[in-house]
């Protein structure tokens, strides 16, 4: 947790891109969440009956079904966008500092260390920190928000059903 910490202190240049794809975050799972409620009142719709003020709302329906979707895949698409723009800022700023720092370091070190070995360590080391800030934790954070936005949901729809889901 501690090293999470530290992370988040170096990404301070690159909050902007980082708030814009967490309140994407969290539009994607507002959809997620709403889209199966459409659906729902689709349905009750069509089981409801016939006529024209039926067809009308369903045709209503249709739209703000299309409407979120691409919603859905707009906010998709600034998310991963801006998760990576920021991601890769904070790589190239990463690299820059641990290669100021092995120019500071004394010739000693490298006696016993080959210099490919420690160039190949700061390449993928610092990919994996990409990895981690424009893959890991915003999928961690939509996962658990979607958790809780389908319990809550379910709750709010049937107390029983949703307790019976729990029971797993």
């Amino acid at each position: 947790m501690k090293s999470l910490i530290r992370l988040l202190k170096y990404t301070k240049q690159d909050w902007p891109y980082f708030v814009i794809a967490t309140v994407s975050i969290l539009a994607i799972t507002a959809l997620n969440l709403w889209i199966p409620l459409i659906i729902k009142q689709i349905l009750s719709l069509i089981s409801g009956g016939q006529g024209p003020e039926t067809l009308a709302a369903i045709g209503r329906s249709g739209m703000l079904l299309l409407a979120a979707y691409l919603g859905r895949t707009f906010c998709q698409f600034m998310q991963r966008y801006y998760s990576h723009v920021g991601g890769w800022s904070l790589v190239a700023r990463m690299r820059q500092k641990i290669y100021d720092h092995i120019q500071k370091l004394s010739l000693s070190f490298f006696q016993d260390k080959p210099t490919g070995q420690l160039m190949s360590r700061i390449i993928s080391d610092t990919a994996n920190m990409e990895t981690l800030t424009a893959h890991a934790l915003p999928d961690m954070l939509s996962n658990v928000l979607l958790l809780i936005g389908v319990t809550i949901l379910v709750f709010s729809l049937n107390t029983t059903l949703a307790l019976y889901t729990l029971i797993p």
